[in-house]
C-alpha cells in the first residue's frame, strides 16, 4: 500500500516519523556523543594503510571532507558516522554475515508513518528542474539540487570517488524530459538525521541519461 499525500500531511507525519523509537535509534543527536580520535579509534575496522578512507577502510568513506566549493557546502553541519566511533557505526550497519554489505532503512529508506507505511508519493520532475546525486549512476535515487550531506541519510562510502570525473561520486543532471518519480521524506539511518527528499526513480539513473531523460551537468570540487 502506497500513500500519496498533500503538502501538509507530508510534513505533519514526517514529524510523527522521526518520533519513533526506530528513527531516533538511527538519528544522530547533536551533543550526545563524538567519538574521540584516540589511538584505538580504528578498531574493528578493515583498517589499511590506505589513507583516501577513514581508518583505511573503504566502508566508511573518506577521511577527508570537500573543502573548497562549491561542494564543501553541501558538508556543513555533517558529522561523520553520526558521532559513533567506527566499530559501533560497523555493528549498526554493516552485514554481519557478508561484510561488504550495507543494513538498509525499511520502506526503501522513506519516513514511516504511525502504521510502518512509507510516506511517499508520485510526482512529476519538470523540465529544467537541477536534482543531484552521490553514487554511482546504477542507483534509483535522486535528491533536489544542494540537498545536505547529512539530510541524505546516506552511507558514507556513498562519497567515494569511483571516477577523478565525479570527486567525492557526487554527480548534478538537469531533468531534460519530464518522469515520474516517488517522493517523500527520507528517514534518520547511518548516523545521520536525514529530513531530506528523495526521489526514487523506476529505472538507473544511467537508464535515465541514456533515454534522454536526464542530462550531466558538469560541478565538482575544484
Amino acid at each position: 500500500m502506497r500513500l500519496s499525500f498533500t503538502l501538509l500531511s507530508f510534513f505533519t507525519a514526517a514529524s510523527v516519523a522521526l518520533a519513533s523509537p526506530l528513527a531516533l535509534r538511527r538519528a544522530y543527536i547533536p551533543g550526545i556523543h563524538i567519538c574521540p580520535r584516540g589511538p584505538n579509534y580504528c578498531a574493528g575496522t578493515n583498517q589499511t594503510a590506505d589513507n583516501r578512507y577513514l581508518c583505511g577502510d573503504s566502508r566508511l568513506g573518506p577521511d577527508a571532507l570537500p573543502h573548497n566549493p562549491p561542494l564543501n557546502t553541501l558538508f556543513e553541519n555533517y558529522v561523520p558516522l553520526g558521532g559513533l566511533c567506527p566499530a559501533d557505526w560497523i555493528d549498526q550497519y554493516i552485514n554481519k554475515t557478508v561484510p561488504t554489505y550495507l543494513v538498509f532503512p525499511p520502506v526503501d529508506g522513506f519516513q514511516e508513518t504511525t502504521n510502518r507505511l512509507p510516506l511517499e508519493g508520485n510526482t512529476t520532475l519538470p523540465v529544467g528542474l537541477l536534482v543531484d546525486r552521490f553514487g554511482a549512476e546504477t542507483g534509483r535515487y535522486l535528491a533536489p539540487f544542494g540537498t545536505p550531506f547529512a539530510q541524505r541519510a546516506l552511507y558514507p562510502a556513498a562519497m567515494n570517488t569511483a571516477d577523478p570525473a565525479y570527486p567525492y561520486g557526487y554527480h548534478l543532471y538537469n531533468v531534460t524530459k519530464e518522469f515520474v518519480v516517488l517522493t517523500g521524506p527520507i528517514a534518520p539511518w547511518f548516523g545521520q538525521p536525514g529530513q531530506g527528499t528523495q526521489y526514487e526513480t523506476n529505472a538507473s539513473v544511467a537508464a535515465l541519461v541514456s533515454g534522454g531523460y536526464l542530462a550531466r551537468v558538469p560541478y565538482g570540487e575544484e
